[in-house]
């Protein structure tokens, strides 16, 4: 029990250090929770990429929200709560794109690819690398290009309606997803 409060406690000073705009108190959190966040994820998921991808909104919705955290529970139930949120966001999108054809090739829906066995330490650190390089990227940019990335790849945002939203071209929207995109890619 003792260990059990000793850890909530260090999560609170961690995320009031966070807040106040610490990032090493945020990447402590992040090392402490993404092994268990990944696992519940990749063990529902069970497409490596997909698993990736739905950990990395994640951590930037709980690094985007943490304003919002409030200790009357665990930090690690809260970010289950996202996680939950994130999940079913991404078999809502999985089941429009198979309802609008997206995976469709030649009449015959594809099947996802299925990751044998454990995960192994390798995808983990993939997708540890990947989710810090996110945060430190989004942590770079202007609010307004933050926003745009947040709202297509978080909310599910067309390309048309963040053209829409903002008052700029399609074009331009994709210029800058392009740039973050490959913004976090060299991030290293």
């Amino acid at each position: 029990m003792k260990a059990t409060m000793r850890s909530v406690a260090l999560d609170d000073i961690l995320i009031q250090e966070a807040l106040a705009g610490s990032r090493e108190s945020f990447d402590l959190l992040y090392e402490r929770y993404f092994p268990r966040v990944y696992s519940f994820v990749a063990q529902r998921v069970r497409d490596e990429s997909d698993a990736e991808d739905v950990v990395q909104d994640i951590f930037i919705q709980a690094v985007s929200h943490l304003d919002a955290y409030r200790a009357e529970g665990t930090f690690l139930a809260w970010l289950y709560g996202i996680t939950r949120n994130v999940l079913s966001r991404h078999y809502l999108n999985k089941k429009r794109a198979r309802r609008d054809g997206e995976q469709h090739r030649g009449g015959v829906t594809q099947a996802p690819d299925v990751i044998e066995g454990a995960i192994t330490p390798e995808r983990e650190t993939s997708a540890r690398e990947l989710g810090r390089r996110v945060v430190v990227t989004l942590e770079s940019l202007d609010p307004g290009s933050r926003e745009i990335y947040l709202l297509h790849h978080l909310e599910g945002l067309s390309i048309r309606d963040l053209s829409a939203r903002t008052h700029r071209s399609e074009d331009a929207i994709k210029s800058d997803l392009y740039r973050i995109r490959r913004k976090i890619s060299e991030e290293g």
